[in-house]
């Protein structure tokens, strides 16, 4: 799960929360993003994607 750290919408605690109840889930927070990492912090959502992406493959 992949959340900004200064989400409103769907804060960190709910999304923590969330990935605790999914099995094999992975929590990462984006610091001084919000709501949409892939627009608000592209550098760090690409990586912590290729990050995953490359952990599963």
């Amino acid at each position: 799960m992949l959340v900004g750290a200064l989400d409103v919408t769907t804060p960190p605690f709910l999304a923590s929360e969330l990935a605790g109840c999914i099995e094999g889930a992975a929590y990462l927070e984006i610091p001084g993003c919000a709501h949409c990492p892939p627009i608000e912090t592209p550098t760090e959502f690409v990586a912590a994607v290729e990050r995953f992406l490359g952990d599963v493959a």
